[in-house]
């Protein structure tokens, strides 16, 4: 007997299959968990930073290593352990994280 076949589906997931900006939101949950007192001013100027690059039409390649380095120096497990804190935090605080449409689609 013959196996069916298996389809992947990629998605660019911000604004598609969730609400929000996921580099943003998970920037500014390290900053709070990593940075208790100036974790939201060390968010603050990165805002300020991007809204510069924007504005002088920075590539988007330098923008993404500009957010990457962010993370430098800090272990991949404790990142990680992060993300799942942050995507736990999303998911019981925010009623519709998912857009549902595009869920049901999607099912």
């Amino acid at each position: 007997m013959k196996k069916p076949h298996k389809y992947y589906v990629f998605f660019d997931v911000d604004n598609t299959v969730v609400k929000i900006k996921t580099m943003r939101s998970f920037l500014k949950y390290f900053y709070t968990k990593k940075h208790v007192i100036f974790g939201k001013y060390k968010y603050k100027l990165y805002q300020l930073g991007a809204i510069w690059y924007k504005l002088f039409c920075v590539k988007r390649e330098f923008s993404n290593k500009r957010y990457y380095t962010k993370f430098t120096g800090h272990k991949a497990a404790d990142i990680k352990a992060l993300c799942v804190a942050w995507f736990n935090d999303l998911e019981n605080d925010q009623n519709n994280l998912f857009i549902n449409d595009v869920l049901q689609e999607i099912e």
